[in-house]
């Protein structure tokens, strides 16, 4: 009479909360990564609206990322780049298979334009359904500018060699 009584369960939960720290440091590791790379990582919806950007697509089309996501692929292509641009991923979603490195005319928000080449491919849900797009591209808009001024110079030293006169 009166004597009270404790019931305690106990269970050992170490390896639920070890699995819960490597699946952090897990995400941790790769938000880092794509935080951090060069290259633009970006996903999009099937309708061509973005729902994930990392820091370098914000970088190279100068917007934030806010801004970019919703935002509709059109919005940063080229006039007359976007035909082509939807050709390929409408190809990618057709058949399945990735396309790697297409080139892609973008224009930054302060209306410069830039090229990227960039590479897609299906994003799918747990039933394998394609849902959207995965992509990595890397801005080569440098390199484009590089090419064409040497293309450029070739045409203007074979024009004055054409002109000239060789031997009297």
């Amino acid at each position: 009479a009166g004597e009270k009584l404790i019931f305690c369960v106990c269970r050992d939960i170490t390896e639920r909360k070890q699995a819960e720290e490597a699946l952090r440091q897990s995400e941790e590791r790769y938000r880092t990564i794509l935080d951090e790379m060069e290259d633009a990582y970006f996903e999009v919806d099937l309708g061509g609206h973005l729902t994930f950007v990392n820091n370098s697509v914000c970088r190279d089309l100068g917007y934030s990322r806010e801004e970019l996501i919703g935002m509709s692929y059109k919005a940063f292509t080229a006039e007359n780049n976007g035909d082509s641009v939807f050709r390929v991923f409408n190809e990618v979603y057709q058949t399945g298979v990735p396309n790697k490195g297409f080139p892609w005319k973008t224009i930054r928000k302060n209306g410069v334009q830039g090229f990227a080449e960039t590479s897609i491919s299906p994003l799918r849900n747990h039933r394998s359904e394609i849902i959207g797009f995965r992509g990595v591209g890397r801005d080569i808009t440098e390199r484009k500018q590089t090419e064409e001024k040497l293309r450029q110079s070739r045409e203007n030293y074979r024009a004055l060699f054409d002109s000239s006169v060789i031997g009297t």
